[in-house]
């Protein structure tokens, strides 16, 4: 190793001795075993890690608004209340429809509360291709719904089941947010990648 490239791995070891005081050794450590011990590599990837979760955190944000919107407009007018989701919460709830979280929505896919409004619900997907059955949409919405809260609790998002650096999850995210815009009949480029002109 010449003079220059142990100058470096010192400077890495020094600012990585840094992150791990900030955001602590169990957090960092993952990040360096999965990048062979380099120090500047690790930084690196926790670094991508967090620009990613704030990249897909904004589009799960619109998408979150999109999906609480449309169950809203179905359910307003399936069950003629404005105050429809006290069938699937309880008489005393006194929350607005914009106080529930991406877990309420994402729960009324699920089996027992789809009944409660009476198997009808995927039908705010006007667009899903033949044999979409809801069990998928359900399992679809759960994964997003898992992601986002890692993301909530500044959890890694960009490793697989072997604890290995890889971005399959963030792939995931993009194609079934992307393909839930076009089944709900939106135009998910304009929507969710689309930058306005300033000006």
């Amino acid at each position: 190793m010449t003079k220059l490239n142990e100058k470096m791995t010192e400077k890495s070891k020094k600012l990585y001795a840094l992150y791990v005081k900030a955001f602590s050794e169990p957090r960092m450590k993952k990040y360096l075993d999965c990048s062979f011990e380099n120090f500047e590599l690790a930084i690196t990837r926790y670094q991508l890690n967090i620009a990613l979760s704030a990249i897909l955190f904004r589009e799960l944000s619109k998408f979150e608004i999109i999906l609480r919107n449309r169950i809203h407009e179905f359910y307003l007018n399936q069950f003629n209340d404005s105050n429809w989701y006290l069938n699937f919460t309880h008489e005393k709830d006194k929350r607005r429809v914009d106080d529930f979280s991406l877990g309420f929505w994402v729960s009324l896919f699920a089996p027992v509360q789809f009944r409660k409004g009476r198997q009808r619900l995927h039908g705010i997907y006007i667009k899903r291709p033949n044999g979409i059955a809801p069990k998928k949409i359900y399992q679809e919405l759960l994964y997003i719904l898992r992601l986002r809260n890692r993301i909530a609790h500044h959890e890694s998002i960009c490793f697989n089941s072997k604890k290995e650096f890889d971005l399959m999850n963030v792939n995931q995210f993009e194609e079934i947010i992307f393909r839930h815009s076009l089944w709900l009949g939106l135009e998910p480029t304009t929507l969710f990648y689309s930058v306005p002109k300033q000006g």
